[in-house]
């Protein structure tokens, strides 16, 4: 079950659950919306949002979050190549 409050870590990135919104699909599937932030040192990210089934697991997504971040730190912090 995913809470708000809860704190992952992936790679030395912390990502903190901030949102939790169950819907239903069109097919009348539950799913949830989940917000989270990314802490990268002094760096806290806005909010940024996923969508999964109820019965996914949340580590998969965490990590994509986490790899998506890393792959785009640069651009993000404005750091020059």
């Amino acid at each position: 079950m995913v809470r708000v409050g809860e704190s992952f870590e992936h790679l030395k990135i912390v990502i903190k659950i901030v949102e939790v919104k169950p819907y239903f699909d069109p097919s009348n599937r539950r799913c949830l919306m989940v917000g989270i932030i990314l802490i990268d040192g002094k760096y806290t990210s806005p909010v940024y949002h996923f969508w999964m089934g109820k019965n996914e697991e949340i580590r998969t997504h965490i990590e994509k979050c986490a790899n998506d971040y890393l792959s785009h730190q640069k651009a993000i912090l404005g750091i020059q190549p």
